[in-house]
């Protein structure tokens, strides 16, 4: 396995990828603004599909959910561009950051562009994901690209007793949406009740597969902390099963 971000081209293990996934590029925004990029491939010759990764607001790039996804992506084919947003870069906090999300749109669409130009990359093939303000980038994202397969949200920000926003102005228009989406959400997620997504997916989502795993909204079950090493396995399981159907060549997914 390579990864872009070191210009490296061997044949590496997984754990190599792990290892030498530490360097990041930097990738400048329309808005001059840069955002930190960690590209994975899979080795042999591509095209490859792709997913483009957007981390949490204060879940950055490289921690386990993330890193992990990426390599068993990567292990299955599938090239990963994982994203750290300006603001982190930049040292700037969260909090700070307008509520419309536009910023963080700008800064996936970025990577989205450098992934499509790549010439190891299947520009008809890729899918957008995130984890928590990454799966609400993800879905804004999704609406304004038709060219995207469909998307994967990790752990998504659902409950308006958190945010009064939540779920209809975190991921919008979600009977306009067709193309296949997977929610991996835990039983327990106190940012993201059970019902309360299950319900506004049924009120109008089409192409929605919510798949419901132990633990809180980093995947840890506080009472059965030995559940959590088999719930970050299966939502990767869960990530990779759907991204292979997703991206199949001239796949088309009911």
């Amino acid at each position: 396995m390579r990864t872009f971000a070191t210009a490296l081209v061997a044949a590496l293990s997984l754990a190599a990828v792990h290892a030498h996934a530490q360097d990041a590029i930097r990738v400048t925004t329309p808005r001059g603004a840069p955002v930190e990029v960690i590209i994975d491939k899979p080795a042999g010759k591509g095209p490859f599909p792709a997913v483009v990764l957007g981390s949490g607001s204060g879940y950055d790039m490289r921690k386990p959910i993330l890193a992990r996804a990426a390599g068993a992506l990567v292990a299955q084919g599938i090239a990963v561009y994982r994203i750290d947003w300006a603001y982190r870069v930049a040292g700037t906090p969260f909090a700070k950051e307008t509520r419309d999300r536009k910023a963080q749109v700008e800064d996936m669409r970025t990577v989205l562009r450098l992934a499509q130009k790549d010439p190891d990359v299947d520009p008809a093939r890729i899918a957008l994901a995130g984890k928590s303000l990454g799966s609400v980038v993800a879905w804004k994202l999704l609406r304004m690209t038709p060219e995207v397969k469909g998307a994967i949200l990790l752990t998504p920000v659902c409950d308006p007793k958190e945010d009064a926003e939540a779920p209809a102005g975190f991921y919008p228009d979600i009977a306009a949406e067709s193309r296949p989406r997977l929610w991996v959400m835990g039983d327990v997620d106190p940012v993201c009740p059970v019902p309360v997504l299950e319900r506004y997916v049924a009120a109008g989502g089409r192409g929605d597969r919510i798949a419901i795993i132990s633990g809180d909204h980093g995947y840890q079950s506080p009472l059965h902390p030995e559940r959590d090493a088999r719930a970050l396995d299966l939502a990767l399981d869960l990530t990779t099963d759907f991204a292979l159907t997703l991206l199949a060549p001239s796949a088309v997914v009911r």
